[in-house]
């Protein structure tokens, strides 16, 4: 009975009567509470190609952010002003041109192109166009992989620590004779869970903002291909990236031929 209470005693936290914790048993539980860096150090080394991971992911996807609001603000500057230009000025052309000139975005480098080639035969105007809009396609998608590879990534590093802490752990057992306690194995242990948790902890918010920062992406380029419905006389025909390889391929052999 006495033994089944002092279980039952210690399981809910609780020591059973009579028994006291000692000074060693005090600093013990103190010293259960570790700071980042303890962490960082229990968890072995694949702590670090993790860490080095957050940190890039960090850096993208800031960096992302800021370009994107940037890029969507001058945007919706250029066509708010590009739009006030009647449509029956003689110089619309040129007056747009020069706010392409001082707005300088996605769009309003897409219409200037369409401006500066505006003489050109159509099918090497659009082949122009279609490269310029490839170009700054690439631009907004830049970096964007790279978050979603460490999104993927993470979590595997954080799975191989795992597997070495756990390997760690059994090499103890395998040592010792299988004359163990929870002391022996817990270095290895600790290790497999900190860097499950690490990889877990920088996987997570680094596939929401790869989510995220990929759907501004999509936004942007929508507002691109707009472009040839607010500036049809410009524009023409366009769309970036769009249209078969067939079409592009008979734009590249047409502007050749001219």
């Amino acid at each position: 009975m006495f033994a089944e209470s002092g279980l039952r005693s210690v399981s809910q936290g609780k020591l059973p009567r009579g028994i006291t914790a000692g000074p060693a048993c005090g600093n013990n539980y103190a010293k259960a509470g570790m700071n980042m860096v303890d962490l960082f150090i229990k968890g072995g080394f694949m702590m670090y190609p993790i860490v080095a991971c957050s940190l890039i992911a960090l850096t993208i996807t800031f960096e992302r952010i800021f370009y994107i609001i940037s890029a969507t603000s001058k945007n919706n500057k250029f066509i708010d002003e590009a739009r006030r230009i009647s449509d029956d000025d003689p110089d619309r052309l040129t007056k747009i041109r020069e706010i392409a000139g001082r707005v300088q975005c996605p769009v309003s480098m897409l219409v200037a192109a369409a401006i500066d080639n505006r003489c050109e035969p159509e099918g090497k105007r659009n082949t122009i166009l279609w490269r310029v809009g490839s170009n700054l396609r690439r631009d907004l998608e830049r970096f964007v992989n790279t978050l979603g590879i460490i999104a993927h990534i993470t979590p595997l590093m954080g799975l191989l620590g795992t597997v070495i802490g756990m390997i760690r752990a059994f090499m103890i057992i395998q040592a010792l004779g299988g004359q163990v306690d929870a002391s022996d194995l817990a270095g290895g242990i600790s290790e497999a869970l900190i860097t499950t948790a690490a990889g877990l902890a920088v996987a997570i918010p680094a596939m929401i903002f790869y989510h995220f920062v990929d759907g501004r992406v999509d936004k942007i380029e929508a507002t691109m291909k707009d472009s040839a419905v607010i500036f049809p006389e410009i524009m023409g025909y366009y769309s970036v990236g769009g249209g078969d390889d067939k079409n592009r391929a008979k734009q590249d052999k047409d502007s050749s031929a001219n």
